[in-house]
């Protein structure tokens, strides 16, 4: 992304998409001062304020076997299922 002069103004460092996933869209700036409220008037700001970051969780589980088709069984007609 190219740095805008409002950025520059800001003394926001170079912003960057963050990927989080397919529909949600987020910018990444790193400001120096966190107490100007520019940001906020600005038209296109949604929302100011930490992102928080998650990590892939490593599973300690065990894998016994892989699924087989008979572990999911097709539904079966005329029963309602809770």
């Amino acid at each position: 992304m190219r740095r805008s002069i409002c950025a520059k103004a800001l003394g926001i460092r170079e912003p960057h998409q963050l990927r989080y996933g397919r529909v949600l869209r987020s910018i990444v700036l790193k400001c120096k001062t966190g107490g100007d409220d520019t940001l906020q008037r600005y038209v296109g700001t949604q929302s100011i304020g930490p992102f928080p970051l998650y990590n892939p969780v490593r599973s300690t589980a065990v894998t016994i076997r892989g699924m087989v088709r008979e572990d999911f069984p097709k539904p079966e007609a005329g029963v309602e299922y809770r």
